[in-house]
C-alpha cells in the first residue's frame, strides 16, 4: 500500500505546470511531494522542509525520483515563488473536494473569512506588503474547501467574489461578516442555487439603520403581534457568563422599497449577547448584531449558524497560527500564500484521519515521528478506490 499512496500523493499534482525555463535538476512532483510530507511532519518553513528531507532521504527516495539528492532551502523557496497560485489552488481545491463529505440531512454551512499572512511581506521594511487568504471553511465538519489569496489590504471583497465562483454553493447556506454584504455577493449566491446570512453594519448604513430600527423596536414590544421567533442559549467559564439571545422574523414588508433591491431576502435576525465578567465588582456589556438572510430559518438554526460563522476562528485560524505558527511566520510574500496552502492541505489530512483522538499538533508529531501513520493520513484523505492496494 505505501508506493500506491505515494503515486496517489504524487498524482494530485500532477497537473501543475513547471515554471522553471532551465536549471530542472529536480522533479517538480518531487519537491511538492517533499514539501506536502515535511508540513505534516512538523516543518514549519523551507528550512525545516529540507531538514525532513535530509533525515528522511533514503526513505522518500523509495517512492519519488531523487536523481541530485535532496533540493536546498534555495530551490524550494524559489520554486514555490514561481508556481502559478492558480494552479496550485486548482490542484488543493480538487483535493479538498474529496475529502468533504456532508452529512445526511445535515445544514451545509460554509463560512467564509479572511486572515493575514502578517509576516510575508516582499519586503522587511514594508509591513503594507502582506499577503491575505480568504478561506471557505464547512463549519460541519471543520474542513477547508479553498482559499483564494487578496492583493493586500482592503482587496478582500475581490477575494471573496472569486473564491465564490470555485464553490458548489447548491443547498449551502453562506455566512460572510459585514464586509461581505454586497448585493452582488448576495446574488452571485443566489444564482449558483445558495441561501445566505449576511451581517449587517455601518458599511451598509441606510440597510443597517433600517434592519437595527426594526429589530430593536420588535425587542422593545417583546415581538408581540409578530411573526418572530426567539432563541436563548447561555455559557460560563473563563471568568463569565455570556447569554445570546436570538431573534428572527420574517416580516421584511416593513423594509419597504429596500427588502426588494436584495435578492431573494426572506428574514432578518438580531443577537443580542449579554457577557458578564465575574470578580470583586462584576461588569456587564451588551451587544447587538443584526443580519439579513434569503432562508427563513428558525431562532435556533440563526443560532447555529452565527456561532458556527466564528468557529473559522478556532477551527481554523487558531489552528494555523498555534499548530503551523503561521503568524510567526518568516517566509515572504512570494512563496507565503503557496506555502500556507500546505498548511490547509494538511490540517484538513490530519482531521480526515479519525483513527487517533488527539489534536492537529499531536498528530503531526505523530507523523514526523511514525512513517505508518503518516501514510495513513495521506491514504485517509485519497479517493478509496485509488488509495487502497
Amino acid at each position: 500500500m505505501d508506493a500506491s499512496v505515494m503515486e496517489e500523493l504524487a498524482r494530485q499534482f500532477s497537473q501543475l505546470s513547471d515554471p522553471r525555463r532551465h536549471n530542472r535538476l529536480h522533479p517538480l512532483v518531487s519537491l511538492v511531494s517533499i514539501a506536502v510530507l515535511a508540513v505534516l511532519c512538523n516543518a514549519d518553513g523551507w528550512a525545516s522542509v529540507v531538514r525532513f528531507a535530509q533525515e528522511e532521504e533514503r526513505w522518500l527516495s523509495l517512492f519519488m525520483p531523487l536523481p541530485y539528492g535532496i533540493p536546498s532551502r534555495q530551490t524550494f523557496e524559489r520554486v514555490f515563488a514561481l508556481l502559478k497560485p492558480q494552479e496550485v489552488e486548482k490542484c488543493v481545491a480538487g483535493w479538498f473536494k474529496l475529502m468533504n463529505q456532508w452529512s445526511q440531512g445535515a445544514l451545509k454551512h460554509i463560512s467564509i473569512d479572511g486572515k493575514a499572512l502578517r509576516h510575508s511581506f516582499r519586503h522587511a521594511w514594508d509591513a503594507s506588503g502582506m499577503a491575505y487568504l480568504v478561506s471557505a471553511f464547512a463549519s460541519e465538519n471543520g474542513l477547508v474547501l479553498a482559499q483564494m489569496e487578496a492583493e493586500g489590504k482592503g482587496q478582500e471583497l475581490l477575494g471573496i467574489r472569486q473564491l465564490l465562483q470555485q464553490l458548489e454553493l447548491k443547498g449551502c447556506l453562506v455566512t460572510i461578516d459585514a464586509l461581505g454584504c454586497q448585493k452582488d455577493i448576495a446574488q452571485k449566491i443566489v444564482d449558483e442555487g445558495g441561501d445566505y446570512c449576511l451581517a449587517v453594519k455601518d458599511n451598509q448604513p441606510t440597510l443597517h439603520q433600517k434592519v437595527s430600527a426594526l429589530l430593536d423596536e420588535g425587542m422593545l414590544e417583546g415581538f408581540k403581534g409578530w411573526d418572530a421567533q426567539t432563541d436563548q442559549t447561555t455559557n460560563s467559564g473563563h471568568g463569565r457568563i455570556e447569554t445570546r439571545t436570538v431573534w428572527v422574523t420574517p416580516e421584511i414588508q416593513h423594509l419597504g422599497e429596500l427588502a426588494r433591491e436584495w435578492p431573494k431576502l426572506a428574514a432578518v435576525a438580531v443577537v443580542e449577547s449579554r457577557r458578564t465578567v465575574l470578580g470583586k465588582e462584576s461588569k456587564t456589556t451588551i451587544a447587538r448584531r443584526y443580519y439579513i438572510l434569503s432562508r427563513a430559518l428558525s431562532a435556533a438554526q440563526v443560532q447555529q449558524v452565527v456561532r458556527g460563522h466564528w468557529g473559522i476562528e478556532n477551527s481554523l485560524h487558531y489552528i494555523l497560527d498555534v499548530s503551523y505558527g503561521e503568524d510567526a511566520s518568516r517566509i515572504r510574500r512570494r512563496s507565503a500564500t503557496n506555502f500556507s496552502r500546505l498548511r490547509r492541505l494538511t490540517m484538513n489530512m490530519l482531521k480526515k484521519e479519525d483513527s487517533v483522538k488527539d489534536s492537529v499538533a499531536g498528530k503531526r508529531e505523530r507523523c514526523a515521528l511514525n512513517r505508518e501513520y503518516r501514510l495513513k493520513v495521506i491514504a485517509a484523505s485519497l479517493p478509496r478506490q485509488e488509495a487502497r492496494d
